[in-house]
């Protein structure tokens, strides 16, 4: 990540050495995990908002004189702002951002199908790196996918909470009920329900581990029907036509964060193989497809969950006033994580045995409270240090 932490964040060390937009939210996760400094990612969400186009889209990579566009990537960009307000929770920017953000909606209301799924675009539509090679899979390359639609409902999803929070109810309201609508269409068009998992297209043709992945951090289910399909999606028995790669491993992590389904210990295989094969940096691809870039910080968001699904340090309100800790160490027996915030360092140190009992104690800032959540059990974590025994 330092590596490429210069006047910008740079998407690699060597292939390219370019800011890239969907590079940049699993780098920025990393990055202010580790230092806390949100400098980079002021300055991205006002670069990446000046290199917008007439049609609402940001270009995937700025500065560069070359316009290259994938609208997947405007859509992080959306994300991101989520993502700021959380840790920062500055007002005046995301209201300076909020046309911006219907710009890119705009665009993508026009490329719905007939039957509602997200349709074909004149750009590329840039998804995961497949295997063997692309950007995208023979059924998605044009639209009418599972994957694109459930993606721009997740955004949608992520854009109210940000209206909620600046008072735009009504408008909020009207983001969330389109993300409920174009989940709910996905579903009923694209979920097997003998196989419990998604197809990406209607046809039921392509049954991609993406699609599924994105139906839970979505809602597109009841909480428990979600810890269904992410026990499915994470079971090596269930057989997927395509899988994530490392970069789609994100919104995996980011799924077993809010279903509590998984071992993240067992699913950082691939980052363990990387570290077999005598690599010092993390690749752009799996090891055994040529990753091509093999600095390439948007795979070494490992290290932001650690914090939030390990630890399961959350903020749960803008600016990150308040918190939940929710740790999910699977086999790990201690854990100690002390991360850096706005209003200064949230520790975790706790020690978990066999019987899932834990204790230890957490130490929050003066400007923060929250909850300590175990096993169904609550307990009110008011700023300072606050004993754990369960």
């Amino acid at each position: 990540m330092k590596l490429c932490a210069q006047d910008n964040l740079m998407s690699d060390a060597y292939y390219e050495q370019m800011q890239y937009v969907g590079d940049l939210r699993p780098h920025l996760m990393g990055w202010t995990a580790l230092t806390g400094d949100l400098t980079y990612f002021r300055s991205a969400m006002e670069q990446f908002n000046n290199s917008r186009l007439p049609d609402g889209n940001i270009t995937s990579c700025y500065p560069l004189k070359a316009k290259i566009v994938h609208p997947t990537y405007s859509l992080i960009w959306i994300d991101m702002l989520h993502d700021l307000m959380m840790l920062e929770g500055d007002k005046v920017l995301l209201e300076s951002y909020l046309g911006e953000m219907q710009e890119v909606f705009d665009y993508y209301e026009s490329l719905i199908n007939e039957n509602g799924l997200v349709g074909k675009s004149e750009y590329w539509m840039f998804i995961d790196w497949y295997v063997p090679k692309g950007g995208n899979s023979e059924v998605n390359k044009n639209g009418n996918s599972a994957i694109l639609t459930l993606n721009y409902a997740y955004t949608l999803n992520k854009a109210a909470e940000i209206l909620d929070w600046l008072g735009y109810r009504e408008k909020a309201a009207n983001y969330r009920n389109q993300s409920r609508k174009y989940s709910e269409i996905t579903r009923k068009l694209c979920f097997d329900t003998d196989r419990g998992i998604y197809a990406d297209d209607p046809a039921r043709t392509f049954y991609d581990q993406r699609a599924s992945i994105l139906a839970v951090l979505c809602g597109a289910h009841s909480e428990e029907e979600s810890r269904e399909l992410m026990k499915k999606v994470l079971d090596d028995k269930t057989h997927f036509d395509s899988e994530a790669n490392l970069f789609y491993l994100f919104y995996l992590f980011e799924a077993m964060e809010k279903t509590g389904v998984g071992d993240f210990t067992k699913e950082l295989q691939p980052w363990k193989d990387i570290v077999d094969m005598g690599m010092s940096g993390t690749p752009e691809k799996r090891i055994e497809q040529d990753p091509r870039s093999e600095i390439h910080p948007w795979t070494s968001f490992p290290v932001h969950f650690y914090f939030s699904l390990v630890a399961g340090i959350r903020t749960t309100s803008p600016g990150f006033k308040t918190v939940c800790i929710a740790p999910q160490p699977g086999n790990l027996e201690t854990i100690n994580a002390n991360y850096p915030t706005k209003h200064g360092i949230i520790s975790v140190n706790l020690q978990f045995d066999k019987n899932k009992k834990v204790s230890g104690n957490i130490t929050l800032p003066k400007e923060i409270c929250g909850e300590f959540e175990w096993q169904g059990q609550r307990l009110l974590l008011p700023s300072g240090k606050t004993l754990i025994k369960f």
